[in-house]
Parts: C-alpha cells; structure tokens; sequence
C-alpha cells in the first residue's frame, strides 16, 4: 500500500499499482516471436498418437525418422517445430503465407522459419512468416 503520509510506495509496487507494460511501436501486444522448423501440422498430429513405429524411413540416432513430417507441395496444414520439441501449429492465415513461401522454397528441405503473432492455445495467429 502506499503511505497517505508521503505517497511513497514500498519497493515492488509502483504508484498506481499497474505493472503491465505496453510495448511501443505498432505492434501488437500479444505479439510474440518463434523460430523453428516448419513441418506438416497434420503429420505431427498423427505422429504424435501411438501407431507402428515406420519401416519405409531410416531411423537417426535417438529413434527420430530422418525428414518426419517435412512439408511438400501438398501442405495445407503447417506448424513450427521449436527447439523444445513443441510444435505451434499456424492459423488458417499463417498456412497460406507458408503456402506461398513453400513455392519459392520448392525442393529446399528442412526449412526455417521465423513467426510473429499471437498464441491462442497451441495455434499461432500469424501476424508475419519469414521461411529461409
């Protein structure tokens, strides 16, 4: 509480007691930045529920199948697999920047990507998509 006395508040506390800080600029501010890998969102899904484990692909070391779930032309359903294993998966929006992305990255494979949005659950609502 602040002292009526002085108006000085105790350390931790501001004057009028808000702690939120607004980012400048025009940015959103919910906005937030992942890296990653881009990968098939729909793969993922069905990768990540208990199934066989997959002889037509070779295993890397640790049991992970050798290019899992890269995106190809057919995508529709795209996501960012972060470093900690999670993957985000894009909104509708996000999916069609990636589609076009994906266009000029044709034949590439392990494809990065940075996204700007906002987190709503376990889907990004893509502001801005840079695949190199």
């Amino acid at each position: 509480m602040i002292d009526p006395g002085n108006g000085i508040a105790p350390a931790g506390w501001s004057r009028d007691r808000r702690l939120k800080v607004k980012p400048q600029g025009d940015s959103n501010e919910d906005d937030q930045t992942w890296s990653g890998k881009v990968v098939d969102a729909a793969c993922k899904d069905q990768a990540a529920a208990p199934a066989p484990a997959p002889s037509a692909q070779s295993a890397q070391p640790g049991g992970q199948v050798a290019n899992a779930c890269e995106p190809t032309a057919s995508t529709v359903a795209f996501g960012i697999e972060l470093s900690d294993g999670r993957v985000l998966k894009l909104d509708s929006a996000g999916n069609t920047k990636a589609a076009e992305a994906m266009k000029t990255n044709a034949g590439k494979s392990s494809l990065q990507a940075t996204v700007t949005g906002s987190l709503d659950g376990q889907t990004v609502k893509v502001e801005t998509i840079e695949i190199k």
